[in-house]
């Protein structure tokens, strides 16, 4: 009977132990001079087709508040969960010219994505909020993560409610809340997904409001 609970509290330490990488200091929007072949880091997705939903890899997104004003800082985290029944590999490398250093053409087994937030709301939008860009490859260490079956890793990004995303926009409900979800699309997928594969989360209502 002991030995059965400490087998259960030892899996629950276990599980509560998830890789953690953490963005909130890092400047996403300073670019690099990596070839144009490892994926840009500017993240603009309306020139991308929408690609297929993956079977492996399921997101969940949570903010540090449930409500902001305009022009606040916010911090968001992701978690990746692997519902597949093998490792996947991901890249977990935010700095992409630590990949491209020394390379004409993608190195072994180069793999990158980009995520962050879309809002659900009308018109549609096309620029996602709080981008990041990941990065990573076989020839560099620690570079890609390996997440095993029904295990997960976390995220954490950083961002601003900027006053233009919020512009024109029109919501059904009379406070000011708006509806989001994380969304991660590969560019160069890692081994058995494509290429745009995507992963989304569930929507988070989060409140947003005017500064007088």
């Amino acid at each position: 009977m002991i030995l059965s609970v400490l087998t259960l509290l030892l899996i629950c330490i276990l599980q509560s132990i998830i890789d953690t990488l953490d963005l909130t200091e890092i400047n996403f929007n300073s670019g690099d001079d990596s070839p144009s072949w490892f994926g840009a880091s500017n993240v603009s997705y309306s020139h991308i087709s929408p690609g297929e939903s993956s079977p492996s890899l399921k997101l969940k997104m949570h903010f540090d508040k449930s409500s902001y004003y305009v022009g606040d800082e916010f911090i968001y985290e992701v978690l990746v969960q692997n519902y597949s029944s093998k490792n996947v590999k991901i890249p977990w490398q935010p700095r992409r010219s630590e990949i491209t250093s020394g390379y004409t053409l993608p190195p072994s087994g180069y793999t990158a994505f980009f995520m962050g937030i879309e809002m659900i709301a009308d018109p549609a939008t096309t620029t996602l909020i709080a981008p990041i860009s990941l990065y990573g490859s076989n020839s560099y260490d620690k570079s890609i993560v390996t997440i095993q079956p029904n295990s997960s890793v976390r995220i954490r990004c950083r961002g601003i409610w900027e006053k233009k995303y919020f512009e024109g926009k029109t919501i059904d409900n009379k406070k000011p809340v708006y509806k989001f979800r994380a969304k991660l699309t590969f560019l160069f997928p890692p081994e058995d997904l494509t290429v745009n594969s995507v992963a989304i989360s569930d929507q988070t209502e989060v409140e947003i409001i005017e500064r007088d």
